[in-house]
């Protein structure tokens, strides 16, 4: 009942508001970066940056993201919608048309990818561990043990959604990121904000990230059966994934060839 009942508390609290500042939202895959780049928009001053507004299955998701908007009292509104929220939870029979009607009322739309490899990788941990953000540093002596078969699904689920984005917003004008060019380093982050508030329409200001990676940050160093996944995914159909590494991790790379 929770996304009805945020349906009802927004058609009513929305009803005598009338925004008229500029809107966005974010579009990506679970484990992509949204999390942060929300919270690193919502941290500029003249922005309101919400969070998964989808994630629970609602009437009219189009008037709610609308609603949302109305009743927003900064300059510019935006929110995240996860590509799976679009096809299992609202279950959104046209997510083209969908994007689009959005576009026409005034959304500017950003798209997130991040490589399914590493994508997965993350989104195994966070399944392990319960938690999918952290508020401090990451502990780089502990280790989890992945499921090869597990991780060989996850890694089609994710490569399967990622086709759904690319196919949905072909035709629709967006901006696109990717988390290891614009989130990884945080040394990014500024110019990341700049650059999207420059595409909102929005004066930026200065911010910082308030979350932690939740790895060392070496691809694959929180995992202590990598070998085994890597092993795996010579073994599928989503080997040439372990040939785009080296575009964001030498060192990952190198231990990628030992193991081949």
């Amino acid at each position: 009942m929770r996304g009805f009942e945020l349906e009802a508390r927004t058609f009513i609290e929305s009803f005598f508001q009338n925004f008229c500042g500029k809107k966005f939202i974010i579009v990506g895959g679970a484990r992509t970066g949204t999390t942060l780049l929300t919270m690193l928009l919502d941290a500029v001053e003249s922005i309101r940056c919400d969070g998964e507004v989808l994630h629970y299955k609602v009437f009219d998701p189009i008037g709610l993201i609308q609603r949302l908007a109305r009743k927003s009292s900064a300059s510019a509104f935006g929110c995240k919608i996860l590509s799976y929220q679009l096809y299992e939870v609202q279950r959104i029979a046209a997510p083209d048309k969908f994007l689009q009607e959005l576009r026409d009322g005034g959304f500017k739309i950003i798209h997130l990818k991040r490589n399914t490899f590493v994508q997965s990788l993350s989104l195994s941990v966070a399944r392990i561990r319960g938690t999918y953000i952290s508020t401090v540093p990451a502990n780089s002596s502990e280790k989890f043990y992945v499921k090869p078969e597990e991780f060989i699904k996850l890694v089609k689920w994710n490569a399967a959604l990622l086709e759904y984005e690319n196919y949905i917003l072909k035709d629709i004008a967006h901006v696109a990121l990717s988390y290891e060019g614009n989130l990884d380093l945080s040394e990014a982050h500024q110019a990341t904000v700049d650059k999207l508030c420059e595409y909102i329409g929005v004066k930026s200001s200065g911010v910082l990230a308030p979350i932690y990676k939740m790895s060392d940050g070496r691809i694959g160093g929180n995992i202590e059966n990598f070998d085994e996944i890597v092993s795996a995914m010579r073994a599928s159909r989503y080997a040439e994934l372990l040939d785009t590494i080296s575009l964001f991790d030498s060192d990952t790379e190198l231990a990628i060839r030992r193991l081949g």
